[in-house]
């Protein structure tokens, strides 16, 4: 149980309403597919640039295959989609 009688009632929120703005949703996906762009060049890069080094990805097979999941499901979904 929850008690909250030490917060005015005034004060007591317990519902609201959130509207939805797709502008702003489109440019939050437009600037994540911006981002990952940016890491995919930057590690194209730093691959390139330190390709004498150790192959990472045989190394850390497991980290190589979290960072693609995270790339390639990083969008926004839509909650409200059946």
């Amino acid at each position: 149980m929850h008690i909250v009688d030490h917060i005015a009632e005034h004060h007591r929120v317990t519902s609201w309403t959130i509207k939805r703005d797709l502008d702003k949703e489109a440019l939050i996906q437009q600037r994540l597919e911006a981002a990952q762009e940016y890491f995919r060049q930057a590690l194209t890069e730093f691959d390139q640039t330190h390709s004498h080094h150790t192959d990472m990805a045989a190394a850390y097979p497991h980290a190589q295959a979290a960072v693609a999941q995270a790339m390639g499901n990083a969008v926004i979904a839509d909650p409200f989609a059946a």
